[in-house]
């Protein structure tokens, strides 16, 4: 299939040949690639032996796949509807099984090393922890290749996050099926949201609204009583003022008829001296 010469040794490669496929051998391989010879004496026709080949083909596998992935390697049952009942879920584990290995063959295809048992044992990896109150929560933050493999099975990361937060100890969770439903429940969530919010923002509004009366109130009662105890004082203030004044005026009144009396007793004294020298003389 190749044609190999030899040459001088590259000091970069190290190699001391040079290799080229040959195409033309390799054609004639391909064109003899699925033909094949079958011979029986059950007296069918070519096409119905490759139909009960291939189903006979198809079953090996499943009970190969069966016991490789499922651990199905002895039965273990003892009647024949227990066994039964164990094959039932066999079919389902593996339908599901090959519905996932066909929506990861990009994932699978990318790397040789990559297996349906690596890709299996990848999803194991990723799991689910629980908090005091039971309510779950992923166990770590989701991995560039976990995140490719879930999104081969039409999965995203906020899918898988939110189905996480779903999840309550001891009870049944609900599934998110897909990306349709989820973002369905994403626009329902962020509606609940936004009038939770708006209920928030009305409650906090006819909160403040009635803090503001109540506040206004407050002021119109404090000017109301600074104004009557300014009143109060003013009127206190007058009437010390007219009860001084009073007072003032009372005292002028007395002193004024003091100094009255006192002039009309030296007018009385110096009429009664002149009497007193007329009788002088007459004596």
């Amino acid at each position: 299939y190749f044609t190999i010469k030899p040459c001088d040794r590259d000091p970069e490669s190290g190699r001391n040949f040079t290799w080229e496929r040959n195409y033309d051998v390799i054609q004639l391989e391909k064109n003899k690639k699925g033909y094949f010879l079958i011979i029986s004496n059950g007296g069918m026709s070519a096409a119905e032996e490759i139909l009960i080949a291939r189903r006979r083909d198809c079953n090996e596998k499943t009970y190969q796949r069966r016991k490789t992935f499922l651990g199905m390697v002895t039965p273990g049952t003892e009647t024949d509807e227990t066994f039964r009942g164990q094959n039932l879920i066999g079919d389902i584990a593996q339908n599901i099984i090959e519905s996932m290995t066909y929506f990861a063959t990009p994932f699978l295809n990318k790397k040789r090393s990559e297996t349906v048992e690596t890709f299996i044992a990848k999803l194991r990896r990723y799991k689910i922890e629980f908090n005091d109150d039971g309510t779950g929560k992923p166990a770590h933050g989701m991995r560039s290749d976990e995140k490719e493999m879930f999104r081969c099975l039409d999965l995203s990361s906020e899918i898988i996050e939110q189905y996480m937060r779903t999840i309550t100890w001891g009870e049944t969770p609900s599934m998110i099926l897909n990306e349709t439903e989820f973002k369905k429940k994403q626009e329902e969530d962020k509606q609940k949201e936004k009038e939770a919010q708006k209920a928030q923002r009305a409650a906090e509004k006819a909160e403040k609204a009635r803090a503001d009366k109540e506040e206004r109130e407050k002021r119109k009662a404090e000017k109301k009583a600074q104004r009557e105890a300014e009143k109060a004082e003013k009127a206190r203030a007058d009437k010390e003022e007219r009860e001084k004044r009073k007072a003032e005026k009372r005292i002028q009144r007395e002193a004024e008829k003091r100094e009255l009396d006192t002039e009309e007793s030296g007018k009385e004294k110096k009429q009664s001296e002149p009497n007193k020298d007329n009788q002088t003389e007459n004596r």
